[in-house]
């Protein structure tokens, strides 16, 4: 049986034009990875509310952030299939205090990083999705088109 679920995520950018990642795990699977922050969007909920709740659900970040169109979609998962939107933001306030995060389930949620495109480049970690290393410096320079790009199945 394959279970089905609207998921949206949200490519987070600074002034500094740096990514917010989150660095996750989860126990069925091996090794760790890092991934924009998202997941479930409820029903009845937009899916840009939904990433603004699962940013401040995850990060904490709940001010000064501008959210912009979807760049990216894509289908995930094998029993659970996720249509999953992908929307970039800007964070304005990079100094604004912190709200609580909702704390992680044990194992999941590893920690948080700012990424350069430098650094994802250059890097030999794990990303979900794979390709976000060479796909993020289009969007971080803004040249994405009208609708979102299709990138594949995870």
């Amino acid at each position: 049986m394959t279970f089905r679920r609207p998921a949206a995520r949200l490519f987070l950018v600074d002034h500094a034009y740096r990514v917010l990642l989150l660095h996750v795990a989860d126990p069925p699977r091996p090794g760790s990875w890092w991934q924009l922050p998202g997941g479930t969007v409820r029903r009845r909920e937009d899916a840009v509310d939904a990433c603004g709740r699962l940013l401040r659900d995850e990060t904490g970040i709940d001010v000064g952030v501008r959210a912009g169109p979807c760049v990216w979609v894509r289908a995930s998962g094998r029993w659970l299939r996720a249509r999953e939107r992908t929307y970039v933001a800007w964070l304005d306030e990079p100094g604004a205090p912190r709200a609580d995060a909702v704390p992680a389930a044990a194992g999941t949620r590893l920690g948080e990083r700012w990424w350069t495109l430098d650094e994802l480049a250059a890097t030999a970690e794990r990303f979900d999705p794979p390709g976000l290393p060479s796909l993020a410096p289009a969007v971080v320079r803004g040249e994405y088109g009208p609708g979102p790009v299709a990138i594949g199945q995870n």
